[in-house]
């Protein structure tokens, strides 16, 4: 017997159609199966495919499962913003919530939700974070990214995660960091061995206005060459910035594009507070909007 289930397709991080990331949205998928959710994936043969079912705890608002087209993953910053837009979008009422609850495979992820001139952005705080060295020096930083070791910060390289670990790897500037012809090779290789999902590179300046970092984002291991615009990746890059570049601020904010390379123009919204802390928080956020709606059929 055939089942139907909603369908949509949510560009994260972006107001405007067909920029940002694309995000699938499954709706009502209590009754899948992980394998099923994972052929589905596959068959999106996007970054990520979010399932969305009821949440298993009084908590929670709504639950949420995220794959890739190869596995499934804990946490992943644009699926949240794609599932947080898409469940916000559904409720009935004219009085809309101001804050969501996520559960996710780290837990709970609360979401508030302001007005950005007349759409909804959505702000979560990520999960615990953490940052070890990673081993890699420059030089093996720069072959990642197909660029010289001299067009790297002289900081540590560092695994940093709130939910999913990123080998992070700062540049010099923008310009070098969109030229860099990356090694998906050796980065599926180090990012392996580093037990990292992938690297994201980070560097001062941006096209866009109101953006102050440009980013880059490399997932080989995953099945994604290049992620368009990368929440994790960019959560964990806001925690090695507040680690190595806040000159002792409590707090930064800022904004940073990513996937311009790809035609894809997002701008995310970060945050790091508690900084001189043990237990700094990460806040990411940005807009999304729905470019397609329909059925599966399973």
């Amino acid at each position: 017997m055939t089942s139907e289930y909603r369908f949509w397709q949510v560009d994260s991080f972006s107001k405007t159609p067909y920029l940002g990331n694309p995000c699938g949205v499954v709706f009502d998928a209590d009754e899948l199966s992980s394998a099923q959710m994972q052929t589905i994936a596959r068959q999106m043969n996007l970054s990520e495919t979010v399932f969305l079912s009821k949440p298993t705890t009084a908590e929670a608002d709504f639950e949420s499962r995220i794959f890739t087209p190869r596995n499934e993953l804990p946490f992943a910053g644009h699926p949240t913003i794609a599932a947080a837009f898409s469940y916000y979008s559904t409720l009935n009422g004219t009085t809309k919530p101001t804050e969501l609850r996520q559960e996710c495979g780290v837990g709970i992820i609360p979401l508030e939700i302001s007005n950005d001139e007349g759409d909804p952005l959505f702000m979560m705080t990520a999960g615990e974070p953490s940052a070890v060295e990673a081993g890699v020096d420059r030089d093996l930083g720069g072959k990642m990214l197909g660029m010289d070791a001299e067009r790297l910060v002289d900081v540590p390289i560092e695994v940093c995660s709130v939910g999913l670990p990123w080998l992070i790897v700062p540049v010099k500037s923008m310009e070098e960091l969109s030229a860099g012809k990356p090694d998906q090779d050796l980065i599926e290789k180090i990012c392996r061995e580093c037990e990292a999902t992938g690297v994201t590179a980070y560097a001062p300046g941006a096209r866009i206005e109101g953006c102050s970092y440009h980013i880059r984002s490399f997932a080989p291991a995953q099945g994604i060459p290049e992620d368009p615009v990368c929440g994790s990746g960019n959560a964990a890059v806001a925690l090695h910035i507040a680690r190595h570049s806040s000159a002792g601020k409590s707090t930064i904010h800022y904004r940073a594009e990513q996937g311009l390379e790809m035609k894809r123009a997002g701008i995310l919204h970060l945050e790091v507070k508690n900084i001189q802390t043990t237990k700094p928080v990460v806040r990411l956020g940005g807009n999304a909007v729905r470019v397609l709606d329909g059925t599966l059929w399973i």
